[in-house]
């Protein structure tokens, strides 16, 4: 693949002091990457660290899309089996996150909804005009569950205990890429910077400015991208779930592209955007799309049990109403303040 690659140098004040802000860019996933990071003392050469980029993106696509027939993940969809299968270690090790996370949601976050995914046209091949019918639907849910799958990380290995079983990490498999440039990153002796990947963000450090890290909340009244709030991180990252963009019209109704697990059926609408602030990306992305399924009550009930920072948005008569956890109040800031990205409705 071929990779567009930006490479823009900011001067921020006219402190001779202060580092450069080096950023690269291009297409990944379907999707872009942006990584922005201070160009100090023991940080690698920028060409050296685009390939180290390049390379770690390009090994994160062949192990986890169902958009190429030959990525490990579309062949064990393929598979028709329930022999165990050798797996590599990243495929095994997110497998087992996701059963995790599907456990503390309640059900709420299942990576073997590919077939609904299909049924109502998200998927790879794309869809129809119409809505699948309910007898389909209830075949389609007996084929999922994350009791579906058994994975063991040492040695990694992976099995499904129906051999149509079939696993979409759409939901989380961005966050996971943005851990990875993480880890690289910190191995390469960078330690300020902002990784972003198709809206989930994380970030390390403080910006040029010797600040923490400001990044915008995109409002879902709008078409275009303008920030409603912001958030503030010196550390961690953020994720936003939402169907104001990512949707089909099916039959004349509106529907999300996140599918609840539970009833095979699009989330509801009535929320226009989840976003959580966490450790990691993976952990951002997954959560931002259970709760967004969970909904409003459910969903805030949840985060303030498990103490997630995390802020609803929803739609009303009136315009946007929000709810936040309490876990979230400390990141939030003023959306006037200058901002770094924004991150805008992912694709899970």
């Amino acid at each position: 693949m071929r990779w567009r690659v930006l490479l823009l140098v900011l001067t921020l004040s006219a402190c001779a002091r202060m580092p450069e802000t080096l950023v690269l860019s291009g297409p990944t996933m379907g999707t872009t990457y942006t990584v922005r990071w201070l160009a100090e003392a023991n940080t690698p050469d920028v060409f050296a660290l685009r390939r180290a980029i390049e390379a770690e993106l390009a090994r994160v696509d062949v192990q986890m899309s169902r958009y190429r027939p030959d990525s490990e993940l579309s062949r064990f969809n393929q598979l028709r089996s329930t022999a165990t299968q050798a797996a590599s270690p990243e495929f095994a090790q997110l497998l087992s996150e996701c059963m995790a996370l599907n456990a503390a949601s309640g059900g709420a976050f299942d990576v073997t909804v590919a077939p609904l995914v299909d049924a109502w046209g998200f998927g790879p091949s794309g869809g129809g005009t119409h809505a699948p019918a309910p007898s389909e639907l209830q075949q389609l849910l007996e084929r999922r569950g994350e009791n579906q799958l058994r994975v063991e990380l040492t040695p990694a290995r992976v099995r499904k205990q129906r051999p149509d079983v079939e696993v979409d990490l759409n939901a989380i498999a961005p966050g996971h890429a943005v851990d990875r440039l993480s880890a690289l990153l910190q191995r390469q002796g960078v330690r300020n910077y902002l990784i972003d990947i198709g809206g989930e963000i994380r970030v390390s450090g403080h910006n040029g400015s010797g600040q923490a890290w400001r990044i915008a909340i995109d409002d879902p009244r709008h078409e275009e991208q303008v920030p409603y709030s912001a958030v503030e991180l010196s550390g961690g990252a953020v994720a936003t779930s939402g169907g104001y963009r990512h949707f089909r019209i099916v039959d004349g109704q509106r529907y999300s592209h996140i599918i609840d697990p539970r009833s095979g059926y699009p989330a509801s609408l009535a929320t226009a955007a989840v976003i959580v602030v966490a450790p990691t990306a993976a952990q951002a992305d997954g959560w931002a799309t259970a709760l967004f399924v969970l909904g409003e009550k459910d969903g805030l009930a949840l985060a303030s049990q498990r103490e997630l920072a995390v802020l609803f948005l929803l739609f009303d008569g009136k315009g946007l109403r929000e709810h936040a956890s309490p876990a979230f109040a400390p990141y939030r800031t003023q959306a006037n303040a200058p901002q770094e990205n924004a991150p805008r409705e992912n694709a899970s």
